[in-house]
Order: structure tokens, then C-alpha cells, then sequence
């Protein structure tokens, strides 16, 4: 289908070969400085095709500059009722954080200033250990489910409590689902 007034191909946010590498957060976005990228990888089972990218930092030296890992999965379902069901089993995932590579104490409740946009969506924090009452450092787990049309991502982050937040996980899942209806450009 073309848009009359810019004669560019536009693709259904429901199109089911939408190609999930056009949504998922890109490495301008996400690593930052001396931050490497330990996996870009495309998955697909009967109900979707998806692709993840993990970034990964040394938290001991540069824990200053982002978190420690950044962590994204992004699904385009055949459907929406398929979206929904891995919407779901992800969601489900929440309480042990399955990217985390330290154990997660948790989840406590989610404190963000305003939602991601999406659909649906679910978000969890939780402590590297003690329920974050060991003195010294605190790293903290976040992440973010969501789901719009047939698209469903997954947003993680690990790292430091002052730049592993739910805001950047926030803006990260957004930055996501805006591109699955992105905003229509007005008529000329």
C-alpha cells in the first residue's frame, strides 16, 4: 500500500512478515560508550518471528555510563490472539527475570512516572540479592513487557540503581512500540 502523499510503502502494524529487525531497539539507542554487543540473533517458532539483541558493559568500570546489560526481544505474531498467549508467557516471566545473569530478589512494585506506550504492558524491579538491604552498591533488575497489535517486546536492564531505571526502560519500550504505529504524517 502506498501513502498518497509521500509514495512510501507503509506496512500493516498487523502484518505478520513484518520484519522484526525494523523494531527492535538498534545500537545507537541502546549501547552507549563501552558498551559491547554480545547477541543479535533471529528466532521464530508457529506462532512468531523475533529477533533479540543483548548489550553488556563492565559494571566494575564503567558502571557510570548505562547499565551493565541491556537485554531486548522483540516478537511480530502471526496474529494478535498469538501476541496475546506470548504477551502472557512472558509476563510470567517477571518474578525471575530470566535475562538476569545475577540472581533477582524481588519483584517489588513497579514505580515509573508514566507507562510505555502500548496495549498491554507489565513492569517489574527487582534487587541483585538482600531485597536491596545490603549497604554499599545496589544493582537492580528492570523489565518491561509489552505489547501492541501483534508485536510483543521484551525490555531488560541490570545494573546500577542511579542509571538502571524504570524510566529507561520505559523510554526504551516506547521508543519500541512507537515504531509499530508510528505517528501518521499529515496530508500535504
Amino acid at each position: 500500500m502506498l501513502l498518497a502523499s509521500t509514495g512510501v510503502p507503509s506496512v500493516s502494524a498487523q502484518n505478520p512478515d513484518r520484519d522484526p529487525w525494523e523494531l527492535v531497539l538498534t545500537n545507537e539507542e541502546a549501547a552507549g560508550k563501552a558498551s559491547l554487543l554480545m547477541a543479535e540473533e533471529e528466532c521464530s517458532d508457529e506462532r512468531a518471528r523475533c529477533v533479540h539483541k543483548r548489550w553488556e558493559r563492565d559494571i566494575e568500570t564503567d558502571a557510570a555510563l548505562g547499565p551493565g546489560i541491556t537485554d531486548t526481544h522483540v516478537w511480530v505474531a502471526r496474529d494478535v490472539e498469538r501476541a496475546k498467549a506470548i504477551y502472557r508467557d512472558q509476563e510470567k516471566l517477571q518474578r525471575t527475570m530470566p535475562e538476569g545473569v545475577e540472581s533477582a530478589n524481588g519483584p517489588f512494585k513497579w514505580e515509573a512516572p508514566r507507562p510505555p506506550v502500548a496495549e498491554e504492558w507489565t513492569g517489574a524491579n527487582a534487587c541483585e540479592r538482600d531485597r536491596c538491604e545490603q549497604p554499599g552498591v545496589i544493582n537492580l533488575h528492570q523489565r518491561v513487557v509489552a505489547r501492541t497489535d501483534n508485536v510483543v517486546s521484551v525490555v531488560y536492564l541490570w545494573g546500577r540503581s542511579r542509571n538502571s531505571t524504570p524510566e529507561l526502560a520505559v523510554y526504551y519500550t516506547t521508543r519500541i512500540m512507537q515504531r509499530v504505529n508510528p505517528p501518521a504524517e499529515p496530508a500535504e
